[in-house]
């Protein structure tokens, strides 16, 4: 039997600790573990631990809101975004200086730089021969609509995931068949990985929701009997990340009051680690306080936290074929009443898939967003979110790749 008292019984350390890469190149990786300590002081440590200098650009902010969080092995890019999360300060570590700021006036060096996405936008081409509706004739007198290539139609899907999944602003321009993006250099390095899975032949997810499916599994398989009195939710969770070795950050105003509310809780020896997270905040965490999970971690956030996290590819080609082969059975003749003469292209070909995805994942109660490009269905959400997509899209026929 586990007993936790106090933060201090359990959690009184916390520290920031530097690797060593092999790839001289590399950015140093930082490990950080906050336990209820102030946001001055942790902003300072992970500072002097990857050899940036603090810099605050005004003086009303909140340094001493306490922070929970804990990640290993990430940059100080990543331990800068996750210590956002948890404090609600605006915080960069390009260029060689950690920058914070209460305001949105953190501003990194911007570079602009071009991708290549002739294959993406290729794969996109060969879906709109495919399987595009007929372009309807437009009347005398009516303006044509607006045509757009595969690369633009790509730059605009870029600006949406940016805004929803990241909370960037970005205003990526096509040419050609490359797409140019003028960004600070860790916006870029989600771009590149984003355009990377778009570009790969089945999909696939960024590194980050890997990461989180593989938390979500250890706090899964990760069983324990425990026993809490008076302790902080905060504390709570903490301790259960750490059984399971799992990143985990407290968001801002989920943290407010969980830092707060001290309970009595008790779990049998057959409760995972996820479980008592669940059953913890189910019971005690209020109406708006949810596990989700974001940037590589978990995230114990309040729902008007806006950005969904992880992206998700789904490569659909060969869902589109079975849809196909099942509208063209239900075809009748083209005389007869109450009958059907239409296509998977009239039906709107991947667009029907995403509909049918945003109509199940609102009775669902879900936050994570689909869209449509070409073959691929783009999902932003968490990696839990993710995968209970992945159960609808096989409930239509999907399957997964073999290779």
């Amino acid at each position: 039997m586990r007993t936790l008292t106090a933060i201090t019984c359990l959690l009184a350390i916390m520290c920031v600790t530097v690797r060593a890469d092999d790839a001289p190149a590399a950015p140093a990786l930082v490990d950080i573990e906050c336990y209820g300590e102030t946001a001055h002081i942790i902003l300072q440590r992970l500072a002097d631990s990857a050899g940036l200098k603090l810099r605050y650009t005004n003086e009303e902010m909140d340094l001493n809101v306490p922070v929970w969080a804990r990640a290993k092995g990430i940059t100080p890019g990543e331990a800068a975004h996750l210590l956002e999360v948890a404090t609600s300060l605006y915080i960069n570590a390009e260029g060689g200086t950690l920058v914070v700021s209460s305001e949105d006036d953190v501003r990194p060096k911007l570079v602009t730089r071009g991708y290549d996405v002739s294959i993406a936008a290729g794969r996109y081409v060969d879906y709109v021969n495919t399987y595009g509706a007929p372009v309807v004739p437009k009347n005398e007198g009516e303006a044509e609509g607006l045509s757009l290539t595969a690369a633009e139609r790509l730059a605009r899907l870029l600006t949406e995931v940016a805004h929803i999944a990241w909370g960037i602003q970005l205003e990526p321009t096509a040419v050609g068949d490359r797409i140019l993006c003028t960004a600070s250099a860790g916006t870029h390095a989600l771009v590149q990985e984003f355009l990377q899975v778009m570009a790969a032949e089945h999909g696939g997810m960024r590194a980050s929701m890997q990461r989180e499916r593989a938390f979500l599994q250890q706090l899964q398989d990760n069983r324990a009997k425990l026993d809490y009195e008076d302790t902080p939710i905060c504390s709570i969770i903490a301790h259960v990340c750490r059984i399971a070795d799992v990143h985990f950050v407290v968001e801002y105003a989920a943290g407010m009051y969980l830092n707060q509310e001290h309970v009595d809780w008790s779990s049998s020896d057959d409760t995972s680690c996820l479980d008592v997270m669940r059953l913890v905040l189910d019971e005690h965490g209020g109406d708006t306080v949810r596990v989700r999970s974001h940037g590589g971690a978990m995230l114990i956030t309040d729902l008007d936290y806006c950005q969904l996290g992880g992206e998700r590819v789904f490569e659909v080609s060969e869902l589109l074929k079975k849809l196909d082969a099942a509208f063209q059975r239900q075809r009748t003749a083209p005389d007869k009443a109450d009958g059907y003469t239409g296509d998977i292209a009239r039906e709107g070909g991947t667009k029907l898939i995403v509909d049918v995805l945003d109509a199940e994942l609102e009775t669902a109660g879900s936050y994570a967003r689909v869209f449509a490009y070409g073959s691929r269905v783009i999902v932003l959400g968490s990696a839990e979110e993710s995968n209970d997509i992945e159960g609808m899209l096989k409930e239509m026929g999907w399957e997964p790749p073999k290779d």
